[in-house]
C-alpha cells in the first residue's frame, strides 16, 4: 500500500501500535510530521483488508524522533484499561496516544519548554528517550540553556503519572539508553 501523509512536509517518524477500542480491534501506525500527528489504521473488513488514513492532529507532532517509543501502560492498576501507548517530545511538551488524540503529560515540568524559565531546553539541540520497562518509566535526556551535551533527565513515572528528576552529577549523565534482552527474554535497560 502506498499512502500519501498530507502535504509535502517530510514524515519525521513513525510507531506501530494495537488498540482496542470496545469490541474492535485495530492494528495502527502512528505517522508524525514536526507539527502533525498522522493514524494509518488497518481493518479486517467484510471485502477483505482496508488501511484508514486519519489526521490526529493538526499542531501536535514530533520534531525529535529519538524520543519516540512504545510502552504499554495500566491506567488506574486496572486491566481494563490497560493500553500500548506512544510516547514523544512534541515541540512545547512530551506527549502520548494510543492512537487517539495525543495527551499533553508534561505539566508538572512545563517551565522547561519555557525559554524564559531556568532551566530551559536548548531546542537546537534534539533530545533522547528510552523506556525502562522494568520500572515502567520514561527517561527523558536533554541539554539545558547553552548546553551542547545531555545535562538533564526527567522521568515519567508510567504507573503514578509524575515526573522527577534523576541528577547523576557532572561527567555521568546519559546520552543514551537502549533496551536489550537475553536468551531467555529478560528485558534489561543501559545508559
Amino acid at each position: 500500500y502506498r499512502f500519501e501523509v498530507g502535504g509535502d512536509v517530510a514524515l519525521t517518524c513513525g510507531a506501530g501500535l494495537f488498540a482496542q477500542y470496545s469490541a474492535n480491534i485495530y492494528n495502527m501506525v502512528l505517522a508524525f510530521k514536526e507539527h502533525e500527528t498522522w493514524t494509518i489504521t488497518w481493518e479486517n473488513v467484510a471485502s477483505g483488508i482496508c488501511w484508514s488514513l486519519y489526521q490526529v492532529s493538526s499542531v501536535v507532532g514530533c520534531p525529535d524522533p529519538n524520543t519516540l517509543r512504545v510502552v504499554s501502560v495500566a491506567f488506574a492498576q486496572d486491566i481494563n484499561q490497560s493500553k500500548t501507548i506512544a510516547i514523544w517530545r512534541g515541540h512545547n511538551g512530551i506527549y502520548v496516544s494510543d492512537g487517539r488524540t495525543p495527551l499533553y503529560v508534561s505539566k508538572q515540568i512545563e517551565n522547561v519548554f519555557d525559554p524564559y524559565k531556568t532551566p530551559h531546553i536548548n531546542t537546537a539541540v534534539p533530545t533522547s528517550g528510552f523506556v525502562d520497562h522494568h520500572r515502567a518509566e520514561y527517561h527523558w535526556e536533554w541539554a539545558s540553556g547553552s548546553n551542547t551535551t545531555y545535562d538533564k533527565e526527567y522521568v515519567l513515572d508510567l504507573r503514578r503519572w509524575k515526573w522527577f528528576e534523576i541528577d547523576r552529577a557532572s561527567g555521568k549523565y546519559i546520552q543514551c539508553g537502549v533496551n536489550v534482552s537475553d536468551i531467555l527474554g529478560n528485558n534489561y535497560t543501559y545508559g
